[in-house]
């Protein structure tokens, strides 16, 4: 479900499933809002270099193009919301029934003054995770730029605090054993990805973002720019279908 309180990514469970192999197991619960125990959740936007300009946060309250609307594989769903200041934000969001997001961001400038926008995307985990390493199986920060793999520990990026990661398309995440979450660019977008670590009470805070490159919008204009976040299973099959059909590389690892 989505929440139209910040329009977060926060509250996915795989029902397709369970979290040991026996039937009455719990459905896995993969992401989990900020208010949750262990919060995990996927969050699209925008920056700006101007200061002043009112952007959508966490708590924005956007409204849906058709109330009560049902997100499903055939059912887009679009959010609107207007900062007051001659800016008009739209998300139209798309589901497959494996859990790839496709998000399409626009912005129209109905205001007098021009604007400098940056779109970004960003996972972010509270929590101290377990990795478990092996020689098949990396789990832990992960992504492609501009065609090559990095993959990172936790205790790598709580060491670095910070290690950024700049490419033409690709994408990054996060994974674990059976998991992946990941957000992805247009391939033809210039970004600065970053894995960072911050300390949040007791327990720690990862994250997994990219910036994408400016876009200036002027009165009477708009912009749009496409992204897409993934959150499910990792099944070769799937991540190959993707890796081929839409052209994200290496997706399969």
């Amino acid at each position: 479900s989505l929440t139209l309180t910040g329009g977060r990514f926060d509250d996915i469970t795989l029902a397709q499933y369970r979290d040991t192999l026996a039937a009455n197991s719990p459905e896995v619960v993969l992401f989990s809002p900020a208010a949750a125990a262990k919060p995990y959740y996927a969050e699209i936007g925008w920056l700006s270099s101007d200061q002043g300009a009112a952007l959508p946060t966490a708590a924005t309250v956007w409204t849906a193009q058709t109330p009560d609307a049902q997100l499903t594989d055939t059912t887009p769903v679009v959010l609107t919301w207007d900062n007051g200041q001659g800016l008009k934000f739209t998300r139209t969001i798309k589901v497959d029934r494996e859990y790839l997001f496709t998000i399409e961001q626009s912005v129209e400038n109905t205001g007098e003054k021009p604007v400098t926008l940056f779109p970004y995307s960003l996972i972010a985990r509270l929590d101290n995770p377990a990795e478990k390493a092996t020689y098949i199986s990396h789990e832990g920060p992960i992504g492609v730029f501009n065609g090559t793999s990095l993959e990172k520990k936790y205790a790598d990026v709580k060491k670095a605090g910070r290690i950024p990661a700049d490419s033409t398309g690709g994408w990054l995440g996060m994974t674990d054993k059976y998991w992946l979450v990941a957000v992805m660019p247009a391939q033809s977008e210039k970004i600065q990805g970053t894995f960072q670590r911050n300390v949040r009470g007791a327990a720690e805070l990862y994250q997994a973002d990219f910036l994408g490159d400016a876009h200036a919008v002027a009165p009477g204009q708009a912009v749009a720019f496409e992204s897409r976040v993934f959150a499910g299973a990792k099944r070769l099959d799937l991540l190959n279908a993707y890796r081929d059909n839409l052209d994200i590389p290496r997706f399969d690892f």
